[in-house]
């Protein structure tokens, strides 16, 4: 919309030096008495296509592709038609018909400007070959295909140069955006382990407490609580080492960078590496032919967490677990299903999946899930889950496909 604006702005500059040219045209011999009243009517139509065309656009707000060459090529008809007036190629004003082309590179895709360039080309014989008498300009002595097959061959390297140069700029344009989204989803994900560390921090205080008063209390009380406070005291411990050690972790600056990684790589190292960890061999994974080689922009730290966490939560769902992952395309997008065998999610659930606290284990905080909505959505993809129809549920997480560049 802005550029189809542009060019009925363009419009009315032109417009303007048509109307203020006419007198010196009539002036200097390039217009007489008969060609000035067809010439000052061919401004005046120009002018109210012009504002129809402005008005119609502002009432609309949708501009077609198609739309561009059509306004393009009345300029051009309307162009020639004020030079065949004036004076043709001895107008000294008809390099204007370059500018032309530049629109045409500018605005137009490939196969309408070369339309758009034959017309042009049609254009350039027209006015060498008709010309309207003009008394007092001399006649130009060149041979007449001479000029024509100049001004097409200019025209063409003009078109040429301006189109590679908008390819350029779209290019560019394109990298900064990835870049912007990028640095976005970094700062996203930042963001999530800021609110770790903190979730870390709060946690290991009170903890810490705990084990104190479990201390004092081992000591002064009765000695058939000994045993129970000795085995709370192991728990406590326990966690304030997992949630040390979180804190102290130290992750590969890489594994944290957005980079593009192939995904059906990445997940079944995943997938191989918590099979080992957690000795837990019944999943099978299955990837389809298309997307084996195709990547997105991830970091892998986060987004491996995020898939351990689903790998869990789907082997704690029955006492036999059975887990099953797939991995396909759809459109632009990686899709990974998730199926358990368990009892599925309570309606409750699903209604609020992905918020903190929302769980349905008796011991969980519902973190897990949320922080996993999170890392998928800053990375461009989304996690959703719904329940099976016969048994289990299936949680769905997606990735945008990288482009090639």
């Amino acid at each position: 919309m802005d550029r189809l604006a542009w060019i009925f702005r363009t419009r009315s500059i032109a417009l303007i030096l048509q109307a203020l040219l006419a007198y010196p045209g009539l002036y200097f011999g390039y217009l007489n008495s008969s060609t000035f009243l067809w010439y000052a009517l061919t401004v005046f139509l120009i002018g109210i296509f012009n504002t129809l065309s402005t008005y119609s656009l502002r009432r609309r707000g949708k501009v077609y592709p198609i739309e561009f060459f059509l306004h393009l090529t009345a300029d051009l008809i309307l162009v020639t038609v004020l030079l065949f007036l004036s004076g043709g190629f001895l107008n000294p004003l008809w390099p204007i018909l370059f500018l032309q082309s530049a629109f045409a590179g500018i605005f137009l895709t490939h196969r309408l400007g070369a339309f758009y360039f034959l017309g042009l080309v049609f254009s350039f014989c027209f006015l060498n070959w008709y010309r309207l008498p003009q008394l007092t300009i001399e006649t130009h002595l060149s041979p007449r295909w001479v000029p024509v097959l100049a001004y097409a061959l200019v025209s063409l390297v003009v078109w040429q140069i301006v189109l590679q140069f908008r390819l350029a700029l779209e290019r560019e344009q394109k990298q900064m955006m990835r870049v912007q989204e990028n640095r976005a989803r970094l700062d996203r994900l930042r963001a999530i382990g800021a609110m770790t560390a903190s979730l870390a921090h709060e946690f290991a205080t009170p903890l810490n407490t705990i084990k104190m008063r479990v201390d004092r209390i081992e000591r002064n009380q009765l000695r058939d609580l000994a045993d129970n406070l000795t085995v709370t005291k192991s728990a406590i411990e326990q966690c304030e080492q997992s949630l040390r050690s979180m804190i102290s972790t130290e992750i590969n600056a890489e594994d944290l960078r957005i980079r593009p990684v192939n995904i059906s790589h990445l997940l079944q190292a995943l997938i191989q590496e918590w099979k080992t960890e957690n000795n837990r061999p019944n999943l099978t994974l299955g990837i389809q032919e298309d997307c084996k080689n195709l990547s997105a922009e991830v970091a892998v730290a986060p987004l491996g967490q995020a898939i351990f966490d689903l790998l869990d939560n789907a082997s704690q769902s029955s006492e036999h677990p059975q887990v099953k992952v797939s991995l396909r395309r759809e459109s632009h997008q990686l899709v990974c299903s998730i199926d358990d065998n368990g009892r599925g999610f309570p309606e409750s659930v699903l209604n609020n999946f992905g918020k903190s606290f929302v769980t349905t284990k008796p011991d969980g905080t519902g973190l897990g899930i949320s922080n996993a909505v999170q890392i998928f959505e800053s990375l461009g993809g989304s996690l959703s889950a719904h329940n099976l129809p016969n048994q289990g549920a299936r949680v769905v997480w997606t990735l945008p496909i990288m482009e090639a560049a």
